[in-house]
């Protein structure tokens, strides 16, 4: 839900003084909420949104700041090999720094090597954020896919994001137009301000991933094979690198109602039912990195992960480790036949 660029509307986009819009007793569409808060200007691009917008929308994020539990890590605590040193290694220098388009799905795509299936990554694709039944804005993301053969056939989608990456898109939206005969220093102090403003208090919690999770949702429900019941939903996924130093990893899986859809598609209509949006979101610490792809994968995929890859996984390091025993054992008596 965006408009163009020429009506950004940046300088009242404050989240400061304007209070919280009270709860209603019965939903509204998004003109009527339009003229009940104009000052909060709904109709910005996303990445414009303040929690002032997921306010009004009905958008709920749910966070589990708990750790994945690592009982199926510990026990292949003894099974390590110098593979997943050097993995332990690459995460701890990619997660420390600031990652562009091709580290970041990169960096993803070896966080989820313990799911066992073909990954396909797209680095630059893009998906449009519709309101009014028109394509008001579009995000950049990411896009990575898992398919998963054994024991059920399945694939996993993800939309992928870095923080860094969002702020630096962020500072750029805000930024005057270059010009090569004078610097716009004015400009250049507003847009400092503008973005300032404009950047999320808790990064765990951009107003960006949920504007994706709406994008990415009604694609889904544009390219569904017949029309849907307004009480069907569409579960999206992303996976988002957070701020710090070494950057945590953010699971957000967003819950897509059609009926929450329908409020942007129809802004004029009152919805028949109370319809928001919720988002559980997971806190991943990076540390310790020999078991992040563990905590990842256990995150994702709680139900099949710890019960069936991660035993496969466990097989195949300990397959690894008698083959090295093997090998070393025969070593040694080719080396004792030679002595003698």
């Amino acid at each position: 839900m965006a408009i163009s660029g020429e009506d950004q509307g940046h300088d009242h986009q404050s989240r400061s003084n304007t209070p919280t819009p009270p709860p209603t007793t019965s939903p509204l569409s998004i003109n009527r909420l339009l003229a009940l808060h104009p000052r909060e200007r709904l109709l910005v691009h996303p990445l414009c949104w303040t929690d002032r917008q997921l306010d009004l929308l009905g958008c709920r994020i749910h966070s589990h700041y708990e750790e994945a539990d690592s009982a199926g890590a510990d026990e292949n605590a003894g099974a390590t090999s110098s593979k997943s040193d050097r993995l332990a290694a690459f995460l701890a220098e990619r997660l420390n720094f600031q990652l562009h388009h091709e580290e970041l799905a990169d960096t993803i795509a070896q966080l989820l090597r313990p799911l066992g299936g073909c990954i396909s990554i797209e680095l630059n694709r893009r998906v449009n954020l519709y309101f009014n039944r028109r394509s008001r804005a579009s995000i950049r993301f990411r896009h990575l896919s898992v398919s998963i053969r054994r024991p059920v056939p399945e694939i996993i989608t993800l939309a992928c994001l870095d923080y860094g990456g969002a702020m630096l898109e962020r500072e750029s939206y805000f930024k005057p137009p270059s010009n090569p005969r004078y610097t716009d220093w004015e400009g250049l102090r507003r847009s400092y301000t503008l973005a300032k403003l404009h950047t999320p208090a808790d990064p765990q919690r951009d107003p960006l991933l949920v504007a994706l999770a709406i994008a990415l949702a009604q694609k889904d429900r544009r390219h569904a094979a017949q029309p849907l019941s307004p009480n069907s939903s569409f579960t999206v996924r992303i996976l988002a690198t957070g701020d710090g130093r070494p950057k945590p990893v953010n699971l957000y899986v967003a819950y897509v109602k059609a009926s929450f859809l329908d409020r942007l598609d129809f802004p004029s209509q009152n919805p028949a039912v109370s319809s928001g949006l919720d988002i559980d979101h997971w806190h991943i610490p990076a540390e310790p990195f020999q078991t992040l792809p563990q905590r990842v994968c256990q995150t994702l995929k709680p139900d099949g992960y710890r019960k069936t890859h991660l035993k496969n996984l466990s097989e195949s390091l300990g397959k690894a480790g008698k083959k090295r025993k093997r090998d070393v054992a025969s070593d040694r008596r080719t080396s004792t036949l030679k002595r003698t």
